[in-house]
């Protein structure tokens, strides 16, 4: 994780929100998402989002040539329109119809650490079963399909996940014909960490 306070601080520290419009848009990769999901929150704090690549680069952990690539890709999708160095999010509705209307939240100790970015988004995905405090059973094809990525990417960001600490407990339960994956993420909040269970 980055540590310099000059280069994140503590009011870009926020929730990064992924809209499912963003999200069920195939044309955009996985680190696609999560920079637009940073313009995404500064549309609504400031209308703009004018951080440099490198900012972008180091609250994402990710190169900044891998932020300007994607930042131009999104200005030829008509996601993005830039004046001078600020950059302004269009209106996400007009691209893709929402199938599912949830969207993801993504705390800072998430969004900025090293994981992968389809790490990043499942851990936001698993959280958000979980937000009205119910339990959610999906299956690990029905998350491929939502991230847009395969079934073994979801087992390896899982991996991923269970081994940095952010997922507090996962547990393969065999049952009549049936195979159900208990997972416990942690949801980080101004007190502390959290802890909501998911079944998938």
């Amino acid at each position: 994780m980055c540590n310099n306070p000059q280069l994140l601080p503590k009011e870009k520290r926020i929730a990064l929100i992924i809209p499912s419009a963003i999200l069920y848009d195939h044309r955009l990769s996985l680190n696609d998402k999560l920079i637009l999901g940073i313009d995404y929150c500064f549309k609504k704090k400031l209308n703009y989002n004018s951080m440099p690549n490198t900012q972008i680069g180091y609250l994402l952990q990710l190169h900044p040539n891998i932020i300007s690539k994607s930042r131009r890709k999104l200005l030829k999708l008509g996601y993005l329109r830039k004046e001078k160095r600020n950059y302004y999010l269009n209106d996400i509705n007009l691209f893709v119809k929402k199938q599912d209307q949830r969207d993801l939240i993504i705390p800072f100790l998430v969004y900025n650490s090293n994981l992968s970015s389809g790490a990043k988004l499942l851990w936001a995905e698993y959280n958000s079963f979980n937000n009205n405090g119910k339990s959610y059973y999906a299956s690990r094809e029905f998350t491929s399909k939502r991230l847009d990525c395969s079934v073994e990417s979801i087992s390896n960001w899982t991996t991923a996940l269970q081994e940095t600490g952010f997922l507090k407990h996962y547990e393969l339960k065999s049952g009549y014909c049936t195979k159900q994956r208990l997972v416990v993420t942690c949801k980080f909040s101004k007190d502390g960490m959290e802890c909501l269970v998911l079944l998938i």
